[in-house]
């Protein structure tokens, strides 16, 4: 036991003689040793960071990372993470139709640290060609206009949208839908701000971002249906009056009304919306000279200020020459067509 506590005494004297020393010995060692070790591989997961071509849209779908391969010395490597080596950028405006290249110049590597190897799946690169086209709206009207009324032309500010995207994807894209509008019993003037939803994948309307609408404004109208209904307006007793001892007067002046339907079915249910006044020219100095009388119609008390306003008639003045040969009808020639072309169907005297 004696001899074996004096061995353990004299190691014990030996490793703490100049502790000093042999400390500030290891520590150099220790730095030799990681300052001289060999050179190390590592690999790397980092994202690739795809560069759009303002004048074309890639169709092919690019790998979302990389696989970054490098050596070094160890201590440099070491420190070495795929957050410092950062994303891969591709520039996709030089890029040409075919399988994808990656630039290895693209890839800082720091200090000490060298690239070996950028490994990734392999990707046929397509491209189509970016345009910009005029594409139509389309807006469909529901409903009727109110009775009586017609509609006028529809009007779109603007009539279509400027759409930019990839060639290809306008195909089947004819025209822009704006929805439905009900125009039932529409009397006048209707303005609407209406939506246009985004055109679709890989379009965008011009100055607009990827996914947002536009808008357009409509303009529709419904202004009142004209037509014409043919009033015969009693004249005999009338001419009678004024010449007791002729014969073959005739009964009853045609006369044209037009306007909007809805003011002539008021006037047709009216029972005498037109009358007239007679009047002789001139005195004959016999009583089997030919004589010249005028027929002046005029509205009757019946028809109210608001249709006399839009509605018309003729002719306005009839005048017959009466002789012992008959009655002769001076009345216009354009006025007489007017008059014989008859009235519209459903707008006689009486009718709903």
């Amino acid at each position: 036991m004696d001899a074996e506590g004096n061995a353990l005494t004299r190691v014990g004297a030996a490793l703490t003689r100049n502790w000093g020393t042999k400390l500030i010995a290891f520590f150099l060692t220790s730095v030799v040793f990681v300052v001289t070790r060999g050179e190390v591989q590592r690999s790397f997961t980092v994202p690739l960071e795809p560069v759009a071509d303002p004048n074309r849209v890639l169709l092919t779908d690019l790998p979302e990372t990389v696989e970054v391969s490098v050596h070094g010395p160890w201590a440099n490597v070491n420190r070495l993470d795929a957050e410092a080596l950062g994303a891969i950028p591709f520039d996709l405006t030089d890029a040409r139709p075919g399988p994808m290249v990656l630039d290895p110049a693209a890839v800082v590597m720091p200090p000490g640290v060298v690239l070996e190897e950028l490994d990734y799946d392999a990707v046929d690169l397509r491209f189509d060609a970016i345009v910009e086209r005029l594409v139509p709206v389309l807006v469909e009207l529901e409903g009727k206009v109110g009775r009586d009324y017609e509609l006028r032309p529809t009007a779109l500010e603007p009539e279509a949208l400027m759409v930019r995207g990839a060639r290809s994807r306008f195909e089947g894209l004819g025209e822009l839908d704006a929805g439905k509008v009900d125009i039932s019993g529409l009397t006048g003037r209707l303005e609407r701000e209406l939506d246009v939803p985004a055109p679709g994948p890989g379009l965008r309307f011009v100055g607009a971002e990827v996914g947002e609408g536009s808008s357009v404004r409509l303009i529709v109208e419904a202004t009142p249906t004209r037509g014409e209904l043919a009033l015969e307006v009693a004249v005999e007793e009338l001419l009678l009056s004024a010449i007791d001892d002729a014969e073959g007067l005739p009964r009853t002046e045609r006369l044209t009304i037009r306007g909007p339907r809805a003011a002539l079915r008021r006037i047709a249910a009216l029972e005498a919306p037109l009358v007239a006044q007679v009047g002789l020219e001139g005195q004959p100095r016999r009583r089997s000279d030919a004589r010249t009388v005028t027929l002046t119609f005029g509205w009757s008390a019946g028809v109210s200020e608001a249709d006399r306003e839009i509605l018309s008639y003729e002719p306005e003045v009839v005048r017959l020459r009466i002789s012992s040969a008959g009655v002769e009808t001076e009345t216009p020639k354009g006025a007489e067509e007017d008059a014989e072309a008859g009235s519209e169907p459903g707008l006689a005297p009486g009718g709903d």
